[in-house]
């Protein structure tokens, strides 16, 4: 690991108080992952700044709300999988009616796991759009049968009497 920093002396910054800086970045590095991809925040819908602010902070307060609810489901943080609690709440909130029993979120949020089968092929293999390695080729034109002319025919008689 290396870090970039104007601060020399190791009075001020030992490499105990590094390892700590470096554990935040990479926690708030995971949140951010978790922002955009399980909540859907690649892109913001906001049209002003102020709006996009707004989003961001309703955003985060609902990702906050999800690591509440996974934390009080007795599970510890690395074993719950932010995409299977958000499938877990939306289901409780869908369900229109009291849940049955006192604690069923929390028993519902201890199966949020991460799962952790051996996948055929990459994550990456699931990236669209792919990209096309030869170029386009020309249209191939052919002239219009029977059929599709009186169908035209038809259509441009219907548009014309509309």
């Amino acid at each position: 690991m290396a870090l970039l920093t104007n601060v020399l002396d190791e009075r001020r910054l030992s490499a105990a108080d590094v390892a700590a800086l470096y554990r935040q970045r990479w926690s708030l590095e995971v949140m951010h992952r978790t922002l955009k991809q399980t909540l859907g925040k690649q892109k913001l819908r906001a049209q002003t700044p102020e709006l996009a602010a707004c989003e961001l902070d309703w955003s985060m307060a609902g990702l906050w709300l999800i690591s509440l609810l996974t934390h009080n489901a007795a599970q510890p943080p690395r074993l719950i999988s932010p995409a299977a609690a958000l499938r877990v709440i939306r289901t409780a909130m869908r369900r229109g009616r009291r849940p049955t029993g006192k604690h069923w979120l929390q028993r519902q949020l201890r199966t949020a796991v991460p799962d952790f089968y051996l996948r055929r092929r990459p994550k990456t293999a699931r990236d669209w759009p792919h990209k096309k390695t030869e170029p386009p080729r020309n249209p191939r034109i052919r002239t219009a049968t029977t059929a599709e002319i009186r169908k035209a025919q038809a259509f441009r008689k219907e548009k014309g009497a509309a």
